[in-house]
């Protein structure tokens, strides 16, 4: 009895540091106190010295139908891997993962250098997740788990220690499970991470032992639990009613990954309080981190990984657009790789804005009104969702993405149509129950939601799709592009100055000597007054001659980071191979009433009718396009108006 005690008191000495350090951030001392009861109470929880299987009624099955078991030989192992492989095998059978097996199943083991070194243990299921049936229990998306946080102030997080280790596997199915080493077979007795429909499975277990009828103060998302409140009496309710739950079922959380009662958490790669989300600091750090992309693979998991935050980003899919044409190639060329100036410039373009703050986005309210913000260009739609609580307005989410060829080509009342319906279904899990005024720039989208028959099969059918959002729209009112500007800004800025009517030729932009007198606003002026007067290496100068009405004030260079002068276009026109083909033409003598060649620049002729041939203008290669946009959109001569 003396020698079991003096076992005990180490244990328990140092259970109180954990749960001391788990709760020393809490200020109030009969807070703090009562939630240090409350872990005590739940001890058995955080006791991680030995594993432990869960007491549940769903076991983790594996359907088969009726086909004929799998089997392989071991694969082979270096005497240092083999001593690795039997470490690994012995630690499983101690802690009652697996047991010995005679099954008729074999699935090989691999063994995967990790950087340090080491290896990671990874049995070969993928014979027998080929015959498995897929479970298709659904996943909430990480959307909709965030929404259910908003205006909460107080957060507990539960992480599950090895958390498929604790799910028990069906006995009629442990066989299937089994692998084979060159020192014998064994099997699974809990369920491992790489078998088919452990996620969707894991997630049923927690939602009903956790989640069902307690969506309002806690969500799962696999081995992690979020409990949130309202005040702090609610979450020592809450708290305790999950851990006797947890306790009840014998599960088991890992100390270490566990806060409790914070105003501030991380959950699912963000970053939650009362106010709203932002990015988790520590996987910005790690996109930041990313260097250029040298191969497709490294060029894809840069923009998967970015794409993550895309909700943050205004104008995310015009950003992304010269990436996504290397990642989206289609037919025989998608395995192509290239990184060109356009990709660069887009690359360290998004990693400036996740270095610039805020980053930040407001939780919905749910008693004040929505208002959508939406418009839609050739080449991409987008939507600005935001609401006017006390006075101010604040931004809940961005989004945007690129039309499919099908979509540019359809006509401008049906894109914007699509803006609507699309950034609607998007965010029907923010919006809710709530009203949402929308904001259009097209006028014969006002209140077309009323219509019964738009007159327009295809608008006809985006109303169909979304009848049961329609009820909520208060309003579809229209509102200019100067007024519905964020939207705005978030599809057009690639097409500033460009008339839907006439089809102008893309990569030109003006180069003429004619004088340009222009407004520029107090805003704009204001703006203009905080960049630098005189020109950089990364400054663009228009020698633009002023007229005699215009003011004789020098106007500030803008400092868009480009510098589209003659010997850029030169050297970038030189190195695109079908515009060199083209000037080779020119040279050779050969007649063309589309292009000239002068001063070692091409420039495109262009013909309207009525009008004869327009002054010149510089062909721009298509990695100068955005950039050179970009510039003349920002410069005070762009008569933007701020």
């Amino acid at each position: 009895m003396t020698s079991t005690n003096s076992e005990l008191k180490p244990q328990a000495n140092e259970f109180n540091a954990v749960i001391d350090k788990l709760t020393e951030h809490i200020t109030n001392n009969q807070d703090r106190l009562d939630f240090l009861d409350i872990l005590h109470q739940f001890r058995h929880t955080f006791d991680t010295s030995k594993a432990t299987q869960a007491h549940i009624a769903i076991h983790h099955t594996i359907p088969t139908a009726d086909v004929q078991p799998t089997s392989v030989c071991p694969f082979y192992k270096t005497p240092q891997q083999r001593e690795v492989l039997n470490k690994e095998v012995e630690k499983l059978l101690h802690d009652n993962v697996i047991r010995g097996s005679t099954s008729p199943w074999a699935s090989p083991v691999i063994l995967k250098k990790k950087p340090d070194g080491t290896y990671r243990f990874i049995v070969d299921f993928r014979r027998l997740n080929a015959v498995t049936k897929k479970d298709a229990y659904p996943q909430l998306t990480t959307e909709e788990l965030l929404n259910r946080l908003a205006g909460h102030r107080f957060f507990t997080k539960l992480n599950l220690k090895s958390g498929y280790f604790q799910i028990p596997i069906s006995e009629v199915d442990k066989e299937k499970t089994t692998f084979v080493t060159q020192d014998g077979l064994y099997e699974f007795n809990v369920l491992a991470q790489v078998l088919m429909n452990a996620p969707p499975n894991f997630q049923r277990v927690m939602n009903n032992l956790i989640a069902t009828g307690r969506w309002n103060y806690v969500v799962v998302y696999l081995d992690d639990i979020l409990i949130f409140s309202d005040s702090i009496k609610e979450h020592k309710k809450h708290v305790t009613e999950v851990l006797s739950i947890l306790q009840k079922a014998r599960f088991t959380v890992s100390p270490s990954k566990c806060v409790i009662a914070f105003e501030k958490v991380e959950f699912l790669s963000h970053i939650i309080t009362v106010a709203g989300i932002e990015p988790s600091p520590d996987k910005i750090q790690a996109i930041l981190d990313i260097p250029s992309p040298k191969t497709l693979t490294q060029a894809n998991r840069f923009i998967g990984k970015i794409g993550y935050y895309q909700k943050f980003i205004k104008d995310f899919a015009k950003i992304a657009a010269p990436i996504h044409k290397v990642t989206n190639k289609p037919g025989p060329k998608k395995r192509e790789f290239y990184w060109a100036e356009e990709q660069q410039l887009a690359f360290d373009k998004f990693k400036q804005i996740l270095t610039t703050p805020p980053l930040f986005l407001n939780f919905p309210d749910k008693s004040t009104p929505f208002i959508l913000s939406t418009d839609t260009s050739k080449v991409r739609v987008g939507g600005v969702l935001k609401q006017v609580v006390n006075g101010n307005l604040k931004v809940n989410y961005y989004l945007s993405r690129l039309l499919s060829q099908t979509e540019s080509r359809c006509s401008t009342t049906e894109r914007e149509a699509l803006a609507v319906m699309w950034c609607l279904d998007k965010l029907r899990y923010y919006i809710g129950d709530s009203s949402v005024t929308i904001n259009t720039d097209h006028k014969p989208l006002v209140n077309f939601h009323k219509k019964l028959n738009f007159g327009n099969k295809r608008v006809d059918s985006y109303l169909l799709k979304m009848q049961d959002m329609l009820p909520q729209i208060v309003e579809i009112k229209y509102k200019p592009g100067k007024e519905n500007y964020d939207a705005d800004y978030m599809t057009r800025q690639d097409n500033q100055g460009r008339d839907e009517k006439e089809e102008w030729p893309r990569g030109t932009v003006t180069w003429d000597d004619e004088a340009i007198a222009t407004v520029c606003t107090r805003s704009k002026t204001k703006q203009q007054q905080q960049q630098p007067l005189l020109p950089t290496n990364d400054t663009v100068v228009l020698n633009t001659p002023i007229t005699k009405n215009a003011s004789t004030k020098p106007i500030p260079a803008t400092t868009t980071p480009i510098d589209p002068t003659h010997d850029r276009i030169r050297r970038t026109q030189e190195g695109d191979s079908n515009l060199s083909a083209i000037v080779k033409q020119l040279t050779d003598g050969k007649k063309n009433d589309q292009f000239s060649f002068q001063d070692n620049i091409l420039f495109r002729l262009i013909h309207k009718k009525g009008r004869g041939t327009l002054p010149k203008v510089a062909y721009l290669p298509n990695s100068l396009i955005s950039t050179a946009m970009d510039a003349f959109h920002d410069h005070p001569l762009s008569g933007h108006l701020g």
